[in-house]
């Protein structure tokens, strides 16, 4: 029998919940929707947004699916999990995702943006919407094949190339 303890799946070490409670403090407060992406940022001209307690839902399940992470995404999950629950729900526009969250969420957004989860607002036809037209092209280029990335509004919008 091992003499070191088990922690919990779900459950992060001790110093990893102190960072990550230090660094929420000096964080402005959620309020309203979580805004992931906006047109300002490279091939996208829409906004996605997310209700705080589904995204607090998927990093609680994303923290039960990957504990192997390197100590800076634990603390970054831990962080935006408790950003999250401090949430203040209101009918604001909405907080943008803070920088350190970034890394936890950007490799996912084309999940947050097919999945039902999150909103998306086109600012051509003023709408929001849940559900968008999500096509992917591949192409043959030198000794490589590119993929293109294309979102669309369900009215036909461009909402994100690349």
């Amino acid at each position: 029998m091992s003499f070191l303890r088990m922690r919990p799946r779900n459950k992060y070490p001790r110093v990893v919940m102190s960072l990550a409670k230090d660094y929420v403090l000096k964080l402005p407060r959620c309020e309203g929707r979580v805004i992931l992406v906006d047109r300002s940022e490279s091939g996208y001209d829409c906004k996605i947004t997310c209700d705080p307690e589904k995204l607090k839902d998927w990093v609680t399940s994303q923290i039960k699916i990957d504990l192997k992470a390197d100590r800076q995404s634990q603390v970054s999950r831990a962080a935006l999990l408790q950003w999250l629950s401090e949430a203040h729900k209101s009918d604001s526009f909405g907080t943008r995702l803070p920088g350190i969250f970034q890394r936890v969420i950007r490799p996912y957004l084309a999940d947050f943006a097919l999945e039902k989860i999150s909103t998306k607002y086109c600012y051509r036809c003023d709408s929001e919407y849940t559900e968008i037209v999500f096509e992917s092209f591949s192409e043959l280029a030198v000794d490589d094949i590119q993929t293109t990335t294309v979102w669309t509004c369900p009215k036909g919008h461009l909402l994100f190339h690349g």
